[in-house]
């Protein structure tokens, strides 16, 4: 895309760092990767500490997140061996961003307008409610 819209007299320009680029995928997946841990583990944290965590349910689920967790690597990573393609990380890494985006943003947004329309508070409040 870089290369197809940045050039200058039909020479392109990116050619010399497009190439690091491509390979660098990996590194940017387990950096989303990272990212999305820390910020879960935030706010997992903040809800722990404002006492809004059910942590019967925390001590059932973790253990259940990080086998799945490990399994998805596996799999993944195999698939990866398999096909030679790291560009299935960024695939899979979008799909689940953007699908946890767009339903964090529905739920949320349709449990706001409840609230409003109710006069409740908007803020945070314990999950199983």
């Amino acid at each position: 895309m870089c290369e197809s819209t940045a050039q200058i007299n039909g020479n392109p320009v990116c050619d010399d760092w497009m190439p690091s680029a491509v390979c660098c995928l990996q590194v940017v997946a387990s950096t989303a990767v990272l990212m999305i841990l820390f910020s879960s583990s935030t706010i997992s944290l903040s809800y722990l500490f404002n006492g809004m965590l059910n942590t019967h349910y925390a001590v059932v689920f973790a253990p259940i997140c990080f086998v799945a967790s490990l399994v998805g690597v596996t799999v993944v990573g195999r698939l990866v061996k398999r096909t030679g393609r790291s560009s299935i990380l960024i695939i899979i890494l979008t799909f689940l961003i953007a699908t946890g985006t767009v339903l964090s943003a529905f739920f949320g947004g349709s449990k706001a307008i409840d609230d409003i329309r109710h006069h409740r508070n908007v803020g945070f409040r314990p999950f199983c409610q």
